[in-house]
């Protein structure tokens, strides 16, 4: 691999075969379909706003914020018409150690099989649902009640 720069750029340069295998593994699903399907700045105003006023504060790729004192990170995804059909909600659960928390694991994937995920690292469970919005939670959020009932129904 070779290296070169000049104030304004930065040039690499690298064998053809590791050029291809490193495009192909950019395409990988697993790297490409990640929780979040949109870029955050494409959300319509009213949206970001609807979760700004529960509180929930948006970052790069996800929505912040604590429901019931319990801190979340609300993923959005968007169908390629630009539309959110789908929200992920993401649960990091910290216990004293890492034994409890397999225990916690295996506890909850009966629960939420076909609905999400349980994995754990180190001492914390990650639990993650998905929900669906058919018609697309930007336009949920048009109407405040009803965004609100539908959000909370979910946590």
């Amino acid at each position: 691999m070779q290296l070169t720069a000049t104030q304004d750029e930065l040039a690499i340069g690298f064998p053809y075969k590791t050029f291809t295998e490193l495009a192909d593994q950019l395409s990988e699903p697993d790297i490409t379909d990640a929780l979040c399907g949109c870029v955050m700045d494409d959300l319509p105003g009213h949206l970001v706003e609807a979760f700004e006023e529960m509180n929930f504060d948006k970052s790069t790729d996800h929505f912040h914020g604590y429901y019931k004192g319990r801190a979340l990170r609300l993923y959005l995804n968007q169908d390629d018409d630009g539309s959110v059909t789908e929200m992920t909600i993401y649960l990091p659960i910290k216990y004293d150690d890492k034994k409890t928390a397999e225990r916690a694991k295996e506890s909850a994937r009966p629960l939420i099989t076909g609905k999400g995920f349980a994995r754990t690292r180190e001492n914390w469970l990650d639990l993650g649902f998905k929900e669906e919005f058919d018609n697309g939670l930007e336009k949920v959020a048009r109407d405040k009640k009803q965004f609100d009932n539908s959000i909370k129904k979910i946590f």
